[in-house]
């Protein structure tokens, strides 16, 4: 980080009933909001926090359920990056279903204050996540050179494979930002010393955030 100190927003983000994704974009500028008020740099919101829209995109069945917040990412897009581009931060959107060349990836952007966008997919996959929603896996991880630091996202299971972030520390990565989601204690413990273990390891700093709360009427989000 150039020898600089950087502040960094994490976003324990409350997972409740909603009627529509006005009431979503309203929840997530809140805590944009916040984050420049305590004048951060970054702002890191967990994985798969669009499935909140599952409150009131009705489906019986799982992969049409998560097929319906796809339909959502356009808007997804539009409202993060208005607010990294209002705000004027670094906003790590936690992660969003996203149709790509006929697959559904579990992916994460990176919304920067200019107004450009990235993306970064899950690549492991947990058989969970492969049999309920039908997501696939990514192949390749990226390095962003955002002037304050150089940066890399890793959802959740993917910090727990240390090849990663030795990889990604030896193209210079400073910090690696750590979306989740899980439903357990032992689960949360895991990714929680996965990631401990791997700033150990290659002398880098972990940002995590996670979900709390759940959706009683939304099929597999308690």
């Amino acid at each position: 980080m150039n020898n600089k100190s950087i502040r960094v927003a994490l976003v324990q983000y409350g997972m409740r009933k909603i009627s529509n994704f006005v009431e979503f974009a309203n929840q997530v500028e809140y805590f944009v909001s916040t984050a420049k008020d305590y004048k951060a740099d970054y702002v890191l919101f967990p994985e798969l926090l669009t499935q909140q829209l599952l409150s009131y995109v009705r489906a019986k069945d799982p992969k049409l359920a998560i097929e319906r917040v796809a339909g959502y990412t356009k808007d997804y897009i539009q409202t993060f990056k208005k607010l990294a581009e209002e705000y004027k931060l670094y906003v790590i959107g936690g992660s969003h279903p996203t149709p790509i060349n006929g697959e559904l990836y579990n992916t994460s952007y990176l919304f920067a204050p200019s107004g450009k966008y990235f993306q970064q997919e899950k690549m492991h996959i947990t058989p969970d996540e492969r049999s309920w929603w039908g997501f696939a896996g990514g192949n390749s991880f990226n390095v962003f050179d955002t002037g304050k630091a150089k940066i890399a996202i890793s959802i959740c299971y993917d910090i727990e494979f240390p090849e990663i972030a030795r990889i990604l520390s030896s193209k210079g990565v400073q910090v690696i930002f750590v979306p989740f989601m899980t439903d357990e204690r032992k689960s949360y413990l895991r990714v929680r010393y996965c990631a401990h273990a791997r700033a150990i390891e290659n002398q880098i700093y972990v940002a995590m955030a996670g979900t709390v709360g759940n959706l009683p009427h939304a099929e597999h989000m308690d």
